[in-house]
């Protein structure tokens, strides 16, 4: 029974990222290019992270390309961040994995596939269980 009750517990809650995450989270929006050194520090220990881990890591890969003016990757990785959020993924980071698909197409000059993914983000960020947390952005 202790157990069962532990399961769902974790199972109900939002995982916990590390902080160094979090951290390279918050530099990317004040300090690109730190979050571009930290990032690439960071890279090695990523294949022994938690898959969630790993995929918030990734989106966050994204995110610091675009806020630091690099190039951002291909929309397989676009359509694959995306389709982890949307079936497995933290909710409260599907609204950020459809804004930085977005962005990739918006590169790619696939003006129509970006518009989708920035209208699903626009959709989400009006409900309450998915919003832009202030630390994850």
């Amino acid at each position: 029974m202790l157990l069962m009750a532990a399961l769902l517990m974790t199972q109900c809650g939002h995982h916990r990222y590390p902080s160094q995450l979090i951290r390279l989270d918050t530099l990317s929006e004040s300090h690109p290019d730190s979050a571009v050194s930290l990032m690439q520090r960071l890279a090695p220990t990523m294949s022994k992270a938690s898959e969630w881990d790993r995929h918030y890591y990734e989106l966050l890969s994204v995110k610091v390309a675009d806020k630091a003016g690099l190039t951002l990757p291909s929309d397989t990785m676009a359509w694959q961040m995306v389709a982890w959020f949307e079936e497995n993924g933290d909710s409260r980071l599907l609204p950020t994995a459809y804004y930085y698909a977005a962005r990739i197409c918006r590169t790619l000059n696939d003006a129509p596939q970006a518009l989708d993914y920035m209208l699903k983000a626009n959709d989400l960020l009006g409900s309450d269980d998915a919003q832009f947390p202030a630390h994850l952005i």
